[in-house]
């Protein structure tokens, strides 16, 4: 069984009833297209999370985080460079391999 197509006349005929919105009840939509409707809609915020993760906490970026928060406490701030100890800070048990 053929789908009708109808012809493009003119750009204002294919776009006539461009913003409309067609509602449809949930219950006559199949459970197959529902579960991968929100499978791909819950893609999104996970995926952003994961790049998040691995991008943003990665021994580089860590160091430029560092970099960047003693540039502000040393001129914004107006604060003395802290002394390295020894022991080390908090943030070098993470960076160090």
């Amino acid at each position: 069984m053929a789908v009708p197509i109808r012809p493009w006349t003119t750009c204002a005929d294919v776009h006539s009833d461009f913003l409309r919105i067609d509602r449809y009840p949930v219950r006559f939509t199949p459970q197959e297209v529902l579960t991968s409707y929100y499978v791909l809609w819950w893609m999104v915020p996970i995926s952003t999370f994961i790049f998040v993760v691995f991008f943003a906490f990665g021994r580089d970026a860590v160091e430029e985080y560092k970099r960047c928060w003693l540039w502000f406490r040393t001129r914004i701030l107006r604060q003395s460079v802290p002394c390295q100890s020894s022991k080390g800070s908090f943030m070098d048990k993470f960076t160090t391999g």
